[in-house]
């Protein structure tokens, strides 16, 4: 078995390059920036600057919490799941297809049919490569970025097409969903709202789960050695399968709640990339579920403050993909040093 690294070690190491990648990001403002007291103040004070920035920046982190324990589920057992864009938009089409022919009077029930019914959406997408993995050995890298790459253009044709499409729209999207079946807003006109609020106490409930628990134990081993835990008389094939529904399930939440909760209708791009930003979350939180939280919020940060200084017109459009990229480009660095997925 690979020999675990000291957490204390490891927490500090991954602090180091966080703060090398936000120096980094620092000195690109200031020399690339034409005002960098400017951008400089845009980028740190800009997320939190208004109730409708930290609504934003909130949304966006909890949203990202969900996709981030999605794939730090499937790293620590040593599956790679990279379908998390579609699993996101198929959850987002079962919970909009479902509300359309719910009678409004479910209220409520309506809202939780409608994210069950994304949750079991995501979850059948990420759990068919799963299957495919244990019946023909199937690479699910490539399973669940195939699956994926065929989801995103399929829902793309079936927001705009009968019965679901909008008939009026300057957007390609599908029909709002029935107000009865909105989930409330907070901090209005932010898009945060009730319904992502769920993602905390699902982040506390797998991190028990997965750390303190026989079956997060049998996870993490699966993750670690999968020779050794099938000579320990751990169902491989199960613990193949049910890591990659469980993410493309969490996946498909974020994609339900992201339809339910902001844009209320199904909008081609709705995602932006929540499923691979995902990753991003996973590989800064080092698959620990405890970390997932503060990593959602560092990258949401970032975005945010990108989006903050791009607004005041210091940088182009692109910057915070710059940012993430720094991030990313320190933190796997060091993981390719240290101890693998």
């Amino acid at each position: 078995m690979n020999r675990r690294t000291n957490p204390l070690a490891s927490g500090i190491g991954t602090l180091v390059a966080l703060g090398l990648a936000l120096g980094l990001a620092v000195v690109l403002l200031a020399v690339l920036s034409p005002n960098p007291a400017g951008a400089l103040r845009a980028f740190f004070w800009g997320p939190v600057s208004s109730g409708l920035a930290w609504g934003n920046l909130l949304n966006q982190a909890l949203l990202l919490s969900l996709t981030g324990l999605a794939a730090s589920l499937a790293f620590g057992a040593g599956a790679f799941n990279l379908g998390g864009e579609g699993q996101t938009y198929t959850g987002g089409l079962a919970a909009l297809a479902l509300t359309l022919v719910l009678p409004v009077a479910w209220g409520w029930g309506g809202i939780l049919a409608a994210l069950l019914a994304g949750v079991m959406a995501g979850a059948l997408l990420g759990g068919l490569s799963g299957w495919l993995k244990v019946r023909f050995e199937a690479d699910e890298m490539i399973t669940t970025f195939l699956l994926s790459a065929s989801a995103v253009p399929f829902v793309n044709a079936v927001m705009t097409g009968p019965g679901i499409g909008a008939a009026q729209s300057m957007l390609i999207q599908s029909r709002p969903a029935p107000e009865a079946f909105w989930i409330p807003g907070l901090l209005a006109p932010s898009n945060l709202h009730v319904g992502i609020l769920v993602a905390v106490p699902i982040v506390v409930v797998f991190a028990v789960l997965v750390n303190h628990t026989p079956w997060g134990y049998r996870l993490r081993l699966m993750g670690r050695n999968r020779d050794f835990a099938r000579y320990a008389g751990i169902s491989t094939g199960i613990y193949a399968l049910v890591p990659l529904g469980l993410s493309g399930g969490l996946h498909g939440l974020a994609g339900a709640l992201g339809v339910l909760g902001t844009q209320h209708s199904l909008v081609q791009g709705f995602s932006a990339g929540w499923g691979w930003n995902g990753i991003a979350v996973a590989l800064i939180a080092r698959s620990n579920p405890w970390a997932v939280l503060p990593a959602a919020a560092l990258l949401a940060f970032l975005d945010q403050a990108g989006r903050s200084v791009v607004l005041q017109g210091q940088f182009p459009f692109q910057l915070s993909a710059l940012f993430q990229a720094c991030i990313l480009f320190f933190i796997t660095a060091r993981r390719l040093h240290g101890r693998p997925l």
